[in-house]
């Protein structure tokens, strides 16, 4: 049987810089505002020799894993999507990540290697939106979105070897994202251009065309499908060199400024930890 443990991790990462790396820095002025940044970070490392393998097919995870990754591989984990009768949003969000953690690991030793699996859920009270069946599908979800504020949660989750243990550490990032009003004519255009389609929610928040988001609370990365810095905890948990600043990275490329504090993120965070016997 796994053994789970909940804990709250209360300590703040600290990351090994090499002297390539090169840093955003987000200056505020005296009214608080950021102005552009003069920096960008690209991803020019190598972090190990280790295999790192994302359990997605999702264009946008793969995305955001590169903005602070460059060496990985993508694979696609099909499982059932399907909610449990009554099932709580964010529990299933965990179970979603997990299940496809699991699936990876039943065709990779895991030696030497790391599975990143992750899961976004969209729910407005116990509801929950998943990926649209179809063009009416989509246009009922967003009709009942729009000018109404909901969530989303993502959940990521890590699976790799220790000793002879299999070890999964999961964590949580939720964020609230208040629709803008639409009109059914821009919803029907919008469900039209197919860009719906696999998205749960039915909508991308980076679209910058449609923008059906006017304000969120929270991180901009979750509502696209991977926040960094819950990732860089995982991993650094998991044993994995960090040789990159994640959250440095992810506000290089986002659409809006981010003054969200990774230390106090990763403090907060609540980590869930599954461990098990390897399977000979």
């Amino acid at each position: 049987m796994g053994r789970i443990i909940c804990c709250c991790v209360n300590f703040a990462l600290r990351a090994k810089f090499t002297q390539q790396q090169v840093f955003l820095f987000r200056i505020a002025d005296s009214n608080r505002r950021f102005m552009e940044p003069k920096i960008i970070c690209d991803r020019i490392f190598n972090m190990s020799v280790t295999e790192i393998i994302l359990a997605s097919a999702s264009p946008r995870r793969r995305q955001i894993l590169s903005w602070a990754i460059a060496d990985f591989i993508c694979k696609s984990a099909d499982i059932d999507e399907t909610p449990g009768m009554e099932e709580e949003p964010v529990l299933y969000c965990e179970r979603m990540a997990l299940e496809k953690a699991n699936v990876l690991a039943g065709f990779h030793p895991l030696q030497e290697k790391f599975i990143l699996a992750s899961d976004t859920t969209v729910f407005r009270g116990h509801q929950i939106y998943g990926k649209p069946a179809d063009a009416a599908d989509a246009f009922r979800m967003l009709k009942e979105l729009q000018g109404k504020p909901h969530s989303v949660c993502t959940a990521v989750a890590v699976l790799h070897a220790n000793g002879t243990k299999q070890e999964k550490v999961l964590s949580c990032c939720q964020t609230t994202v208040q629709m803008r009003p639409m009109t059914d004519i821009e919803i029907e255009n919008y469900v039209a251009s197919g860009d719906p389609e696999g998205k749960a929610g039915a909508y991308a928040i980076q679209n910058l065309v449609f923008q059906p988001v006017a304000a969120i609370e929270g991180c901009y990365a979750c509502v696209m499908g991977l926040p960094l810095c819950h990732t860089e905890l995982l991993f650094s948990l998991s044993g994995m060199p960090i040789e990159n600043d994640f959250s440095a990275c992810c506000k290089a490329h986002i659409a809006i400024p981010c003054n969200l504090k990774k230390e106090a993120i990763q403090k907060n965070a609540v980590v869930k930890r599954i461990e098990s016997e390897l399977s000979v």
